[in-house]
């Protein structure tokens, strides 16, 4: 516990989604090339997914995107016990079928010195801070036949990841490891057309109801349905 997060009480048992729901995948990940494996599996497992989604939503006929986008969540770990640089934050992917954290890189050192300390004062309040990763793939010589992948992240920015740790007010709800939705990316920013039961944009939850003009209180995970007001 102390090597991933300083003194802590307790080893972190929360998620902070603490990313953008819109916008680009701004950091780049570095040392990929060493986690090529990891990385390929979680892709996978992301397109088993997505191809699942495609047939509950529209039906087994659907014809799918051969490289479809693929949004996955990933973990941020601070290393301060790492013996090339103690400000080092490893990025872990979490497979969204079986919840399994892998490496799949570090932030750049620059990058690094910024939210590294941050990231550990969440940790020593038992929490880790979870954001979205975009995985690319492509050949880096024709000649070859194996794919390379590369992650790319959308996250906040450091001055605004200072004011969420200061100002606790300002964090999103953290949600238990045991969630539905705690292996999956943070939904879209959207509002459907009509009303229904949708993805929750808190991404607290499975499902929260459309009422066609806004998003109510009425949510649902395992086809459990209770009551948890959206975050203000």
């Amino acid at each position: 516990i102390v090597a991933l997060f300083g003194k802590a009480k307790s080893r972190p048992n929360q998620i902070l989604k603490v990313g953008r729901r819109s916008g680009k995948f701004q950091h780049d990940l570095v040392g990929e090339s060493f986690h090529q494996s990891e990385i390929a599996a979680v892709r996978k497992s992301a397109l088993v997914r997505y191809e699942q989604q495609m047939r509950a939503d529209y039906g087994d006929g659907i014809d799918f995107d051969d490289d479809p986008f693929l949004a996955v969540a990933a973990r941020l770990v601070p290393e301060p016990a790492n013996k090339y640089d103690p400000n080092a934050v490893r990025v872990d992917l979490v497979d969204p079928l079986s919840g399994a954290q892998s490496a799949a890189g570090h932030l750049s050192r620059s990058d690094a010195a910024e939210f590294s300390p941050l990231l550990s004062a969440l940790g020593r309040e038992g929490l880790v801070v979870q954001c979205d990763a975009m995985i690319a793939a492509g050949r880096p010589d024709e000649r070859k036949k194996d794919w390379m992948f590369g992650v790319k992240l959308r996250f906040v920015f450091a001055d605004e990841l200072a004011k969420i740790v200061s100002d606790p007010s300002l964090r999103p709800i953290a949600i238990p490891f045991s969630s539905p939705v705690a292996n999956l990316p943070t939904p879209p920013e959207w509002t459907p057309d009509e009303e229904g039961w949708f993805a929750d944009p808190d991404g607290r939850h499975e499902l929260r109801f459309w009422t066609g003009g806004r998003w109510t209180e009425h949510v649902c995970d395992n086809y459990v349905q209770t009551v948890d007001p959206l975050s203000s």
